[in-house]
């Protein structure tokens, strides 16, 4: 892990994630972990440490797609680390609801 400090728990569940870098490149993957600053994404391609990046992420069983802007923190052969910074109020709630969830159940 790198020197940054997560500074709010994260959890584990099942989430698909599309993101989309300033450059207009795609890429696809699931979160290996999500906590309400950030998550880390499992994918085969990485965006580069420091670009912006928009964020779908996905839960098909419950129906639920979240939008969030933030940038790469992180990269490494797995995938790639976001720390997000833009969500609107309803998709914040939606997120700090599933992560308190799934932190009440580990």
């Amino acid at each position: 892990m790198s020197d940054q400090v997560q500074r709010h728990k994260r959890t584990q569940m099942e989430v698909e994630v599309t993101c989309i870098d300033e450059d207009s490149k795609n890429y696809e993957g699931h979160a290996g972990n999500l906590s309400i600053s950030g998550a880390l994404i499992l994918s085969s391609a990485s965006p580069e440490v420091g670009k912006a990046i928009k964020t779908t992420l996905e839960l098909k069983k419950e129906d639920i797609k979240l939008q969030i802007t933030g940038k790469v923190v992180r990269k490494d052969e797995k995938g790639f680390a976001i720390q997000f910074n833009t969500i609107q109020s309803e998709d914040y709630k939606t997120l700090v609801r599933l992560v308190t969830i799934a932190n009440r159940s580990d």
